[in-house]
């Protein structure tokens, strides 16, 4: 016997009680230990009480998964750390212009971008549809990282329309800049959009 159940062994009839009649309190593990106990007991449970606590487990994933909800907390801070991010692709530009031109490198990093800008939310996407539910509570580590990322890649690609590789490469520094923060904001948009559908297709997921 596992030291849950152990613990469990030691409820009293109205402790396990507790457990079945509050089951948004315990994990689904207590709860199965719980009603098993009690049935050892001969005391009477709710017939659909597994069926609840499967409703609870699936209610549970949802509200922990809220893609809308964690990427609002990112986009809070998004509105002040584009600068950070525009370092970075500045950095990359540095170091890819060391094997070739200025404006062919800032080319290069506008491809690249502007196409992980598409293919990244695809993969998320295909990663949603295609989970099991313990791949699912790791969704919301791999969003932080998605948003960083994709934000980064909006910020880079959308840049980029506005402002061609010469004048990053001659133009004055406040040139260059804006350009970046407004594609930031766009991004923040964006980002907000792939999580209101990564939200509902993860619910149809879990629901299935």
């Amino acid at each position: 016997m596992s030291a849950l159940g152990k613990k469990i062994a030691q409820k009293s009839d109205a402790q396990l009680i507790y457990y079945i009649e509050n089951i948004d309190k315990h994990t689904d593990e207590a709860v199965k230990l719980a009603v098993s106990e009690l049935q050892n007991r001969n005391i009477a449970v709710p017939e659909n009480i597994f069926e609840e606590i499967e409703i609870e487990r699936k209610a549970r994933l949802i509200k922990k998964n809220s893609f809308i909800r964690q990427t609002l907390l990112f986009c809070i801070p998004g509105f002040f750390f584009s600068s950070f991010t525009l370092m970075g692709i500045l950095g990359i530009h540095s170091v890819i212009s060391l094997i070739t031109d200025c404006i062919t490198s800032w080319t290069i990093i506008w491809i690249t971008t502007g196409l992980g800008a598409i293919i990244l939310p695809l993969l998320f996407f295909r990663y949603i549809r295609e989970m099991d539910s313990k791949r699912l509570q790791a969704a919301g580590v791999l969003l932080v990282f998605f948003n960083l990322i994709e934000y980064t890649f909006i910020q880079c690609s959308l840049g980029l329309f506005y402002i061609d590789g010469k004048m990053l490469c001659y133009g004055h520094d406040g040139q260059m800049v804006l350009p970046f923060i407004s594609s930031s904001w766009v991004g923040i948009i964006i980002l907000i959009i792939f999580s209101i559908v990564f939200s509902f297709f993860s619910r149809l997921r879990i629901e299935e």
